[in-house]
C-alpha cells in the first residue's frame, strides 16, 4: 500500500455541487446550524485524504479507481494517483452507488 501523502485534493464540479445541494437541503430540512455542522464534517473527512487516501479499497465496481471513504451519513467517492486526489461525488449513504455511476457513465 503506497504511503505517499497527496500535494492536492481537488472536487470535481459534480462533488462541489453534492455539497452545496447537502447544505442547502440541511438549512430547508433542519437548520442552518445543523448545515453548518455537516459541511464541516464532510471537509474534515475530505481533508484526511491528504494522508490516508489509499487506506480504503479500490472499488472498480464504481468506476475506474474509485474509493470511498465514509463520514456517515454521507459517502465521500474519490480516485488517487498519489499525488492528487479527486474527490468525484459525496452522496448519501443508503444512496445506490451502482446506479449513480452506471447511468452516469450514460449506460442503461
Amino acid at each position: 500500500m503506497p504511503t505517499t501523502r497527496s500535494s492536492s485534493i481537488k472536487l470535481s464540479s459534480a462533488a462541489f455541487g453534492d455539497l452545496v445541494n447537502i447544505s442547502e437541503y440541511l438549512m430547508r430540512a433542519d437548520s442552518e446550524e445543523s448545515a453548518r455542522r455537516m459541511t464541516e464534517r464532510i471537509i474534515k473527512v475530505i481533508r484526511t485524504l491528504k494522508t490516508n487516501a489509499f487506506m480504503w479499497r479500490v472499488r472498480d465496481e464504481l468506476f475506474e479507481g474509485a474509493r470511498m471513504v465514509r463520514g456517515r451519513p454521507y459517502a465521500v467517492l474519490y480516485k488517487t494517483d498519489g499525488a492528487r486526489v479527486m474527490v468525484v461525488r459525496i452522496v448519501h449513504d443508503h444512496r445506490d452507488l451502482g446506479a449513480l455511476f452506471f447511468n452516469e457513465k450514460g449506460q442503461t
